[in-house]
């Protein structure tokens, strides 16, 4: 069709890719499907654009590519081992339960023998299957570089930004976040896409629950990426709904307001326990 972008009138250049779930235009690129049905309608006019996507859905509009070979197990990194009390010194200064992070997420840590890994906490990435698909390190020193560690791509069982981190402990309602912070906060029923740049693996994972509460950071760069989010899995069968409008990042919200948001948005913990 023609590209509402480009004015590029009669020569056809805009297509949809029925693969990989997305407009693209022969002369200036790759388009998100949201943002192009709004040009196309010539329309901001939200009930419209789900509505004009949902009509033309089918369940086979992502490829399923065939990932490359990989290692059939995945080892944590090296010196790696419960944590030490300067990891959990870390976490009770971000307001968290060490033990309890250790007995729901499966939390470890590792000392000054660890090479590019020293003092981190590392968290396990689980795959829906729950099992460890790959490692995150958070640097619990402030020198330390890059803050966030991962498993690299060649020894990763399965892509990290392919999943949700949290993924193996949710229903049907799930609170997406951006980082593994947000999710210890929130707890069980949130889910993590590992950083604002959300992938198209992580969106298409996201229909298989019934609800979808999307809750970024709240800095301008975190909430346009939301909107993006939430626009791209909202013509998904289900409720997809953006939550903004708080002053703090997920991972620094306090009880109180964990407990109305999980309240609010009827999002149970069914692995609550008793601490």
């Amino acid at each position: 069709m023609d590209c509402p972008f480009c004015r590029d009138r009669n020569d056809w250049h805009l297509g949809f890719n029925l693969t990989s779930g997305y407009f693209n235009c022969w002369r200036c690129g790759g388009k998100r499907v949201w943002t192009t049905v709004s040009a196309l309608l010539g329309t901001t006019d939200a009930g419209r654009i789900h509505q004009a996507i949902q009509s033309h859905q089918t369940d086979d509009v992502y490829a399923r590519h065939a990932d490359r070979l990989r290692n059939t197990s995945i080892d944590p990194p090296p010196g790696c081992g419960p944590m030490l009390r300067q990891h959990r010194r870390y976490l009770r200064g971000r307001g968290f339960k060490p033990s309890q992070l250790a007995n729901d997420w499966g939390l470890l840590g590792t000392g000054h023998m660890s090479g590019i890994w020293n003092w981190r906490v590392i968290v396990p990435i689980h795959n829906e299957a729950g099992a460890v698909v790959a490692y995150q390190g958070r640097a619990i020193t402030s020198t330390a570089e890059p803050k966030y560690r991962m498993t690299p791509d060649d020894d990763a069982l399965e892509d990290p930004k392919s999943i949700l981190y949290g993924v193996h402990l949710a229903e049907r309602s799930v609170i997406v976040v951006e980082g593994v912070t947000g999710v210890w906060r929130i707890g069980p029923g949130a889910v993590a896409t590992l950083g604002i740049d959300w992938s198209r693996e992580q969106a298409d994972r996201l229909r298989q629950f019934e609800r979808r509460f999307i809750l970024f950071d709240p800095e301008p760069q975190a909430q346009q990426r939301a909107e993006e989010l939430a626009n791209w899995v909202s013509y998904f069968p289900g409720e997809t709904e953006l939550i903004s409008g708080f002053d703090t990042d997920p991972g620094e919200y306090t009880t109180e307001q964990v407990t109305n948001i999980r309240q609010d948005l009827g999002v149970d913990n069914p692995y609550q326990k008793e601490r």
